[in-house]
């Protein structure tokens, strides 16, 4: 069985402008997909992940419509 989860964090500025809500998805560079997946380094660990630059999004493309 395949699966899959939404990891959400507290929402920029340009998401709360955008859309008033209160999460949004939690976003990880790609150069980090592997350290997230498989955090194995106790001295470095993955939460630090968040909050990240890619956290600041530049741009929002709604899907709704």
């Amino acid at each position: 069985m395949d699966t899959f989860a939404i990891i959400t964090t507290e929402p920029n500025e340009l998401v709360v402008e955008k859309t008033g809500h209160d999460r949004m998805p939690l976003i990880i560079r790609r150069q980090d997909y592997q350290r997230w997946l498989e955090p194995g380094n106790e001295e470095q660990p993955p939460v630090d992940l968040i909050g990240g630059e890619e956290w600041r999004l530049k741009t929002f493309h709604s899907l709704v419509r």
